[in-house]
């Protein structure tokens, strides 16, 4: 039997992260690897550097873009979380983020982008801007499963088994009623 919540499930949609840059420095990639691990528990999270030449070559390949600069609408971390959650139930099959290089982004990414964001008022450097992102989709993503899985499956909060519990649950049909 079904669960009442089953409808709230969200569907844990890769997530791409685009960024404009040179080499990182250590202490920053040190963070970024710990929180692809952390985050990689509850989605698929993909960091990808590119050039100032191929910042529009990413235009036609995915299906929802969000460019974070700082003239972007002001975003709670709620807000992120329904993001999130909503590019899933919407059916795009990647949600990307757009961390521009310190001349900003190119005209077509910003025609391309379905939303903008921003992280501050201030700019921030791009190793500064990743690392903010990632501390948001790792909260957003912990609360995504909580609301959510936990609600629904009454699964325990243990870091690297709730989505591989909830899918093994969905997969057996093994649902709560409430």
């Amino acid at each position: 039997m079904k669960c009442f919540f089953f409808y709230l499930l969200r569907r844990a949609i890769p997530v791409r992260i685009l960024t404009v840059g040179k080499k990182r420095s250590q202490g920053t990639q040190l963070l970024v690897h710990e929180y692809k691990e952390k985050i990689g528990h509850y989605c698929s999270i993909e960091d990808v550097r590119i050039s100032l030449a191929n910042t529009n070559v990413i235009t036609k390949y995915v299906v929802q873009v969000v460019v974070l600069n700082e003239h972007g609408a002001d975003i709670m971390s709620n807000d992120m979380a329904d993001l999130i959650g909503d590019a899933g139930r919407r059916g795009s099959s990647r949600l990307v983020f757009c961390i521009g290089g310190p001349y900003g982004h190119g005209p077509l990414l910003h025609k391309r982008a379905d939303l903008t964001i921003r992280l501050s008022s201030m700019v921030l450097n791009h190793q500064i801007a990743l690392l903010v992102l990632l501390e948001q989709l790792y909260r957003d993503g912990i609360n995504c499963v909580d609301t959510d899985i936990l609600a629904a499956f009454r699964v325990t909060p243990q870091p690297g088994v709730l989505l591989e519990e909830a899918r093994a649950a969905v997969a057996r049909e093994e649902y709560v009623i409430r």
